[in-house]
């Protein structure tokens, strides 16, 4: 690091040197005396037991290093990052860095909406297959004549009713009607008389039915596209803090190239301390 050292000599310096010129103007050798001598030390000693730096008041001409013009602001780079990934790098003037960033950002939300639409549509279609495919009444027959006490139910689901004993269709009821066996006869084309007890021959948890296979795969498949969509979510999310990480690491590389300060420090000339103000740029 290349450093420049600016000294600029305090008024103390001249007025003592023209002190010592009128005291002593006979004298080829100003400081050879015992006492001046041992004076001289004395003031040395305690200039040394004093720090040697000191920076000036709040108030004064103390030059800091983010009043330099080309000084960045780690804390606004991430900011800047958090709400918008690659706007931090932006703000750093690393504009590869923040083109990457908004463009994995685009990615990731492409991947959300795309995927997210094509479940929602898969959705759709396997609740209206249900709708059409799949009825209410006919199940209910069948479970008033298997489990008829509805103090003591023998099936462990129940469909969700609204005040007018109609079923309400949640997404708990679409799961529900393809996902257990005891509401197979709901189906179309389902036989009425199939038992509901597991040890019979013809039972409702041995019975295979094409229409409600294909009904469960088209639900599984809606599934699928709305986690894929969630790793769309995730995938902005990763993207951000990390923009964000990224934005703040790169302003304070580019603010280490840069070092000022301004300082009154203790100098000494001629075996005297003088203080003198110093401009220390390093880059």
């Amino acid at each position: 690091m290349r450093r420049m050292i600016f000294i600029v000599s305090g008024i103390l310096l001249l007025s003592k040197q023209v002190t010592n010129a009128k005291t002593n103007p006979d004298a080829t050798e100003p400081y050879l005396a015992v006492a001046p001598m041992a004076a001289a030390k004395a003031e040395m000693t305690m200039a040394m037991q004093q720090p040697q730096t000191r920076k000036m008041g709040p108030d004064s001409s103390y030059l800091k290093l983010q009043q330099h013009p080309d000084y960045i602001l780690p804390k606004k780079a991430l900011f800047f990052s958090v709400l918008l990934p690659g706007a931090g790098e932006l703000y750093c003037k690393e504009y590869l860095r923040s083109l990457v960033f908004i463009g994995v950002e685009a990615s990731a939300w492409a991947v959300y909406y795309s995927y997210n639409q094509k479940g929602k549509d898969k959705e759709n279609e396997f609740e209206t297959f249900a709708d059409d495919n799949w009825d209410y009444d006919r199940y209910h027959t069948w479970e008033l004549e298997w489990d008829p006490d509805p103090e003591n139910k023998k099936f462990s689901h129940s469909i969700p009713l609204d005040n007018n004993g109609r079923p309400v269709k949640t997404q708990q009821y679409y799961e529900m009607i393809g996902k257990y066996d005891q509401f197979l006869v709901g189906w179309e084309g389902v036989p009425e008389d199939l038992s509901a007890n597991k040890e019979d021959a013809n039972s409702v948890y041995d019975y295979i039915h094409q229409p409600r296979e294909h009904y469960m795969d088209m639900r599984y498949d809606a599934n699928q596209l709305l986690k894929n969509a969630t790793k769309g979510v995730y995938l902005a999310m990763f993207n951000r803090i990390a923009s964000a990480i990224d934005a703040a690491w790169v302003a304070k590389r580019h603010n280490r190239t840069i070092v000022t300060s301004l300082r009154m420090e203790n100098k000494f000339y001629d075996m005297q301390p003088e203080t003198v103000l110093t401009l220390n740029v390093a880059w």
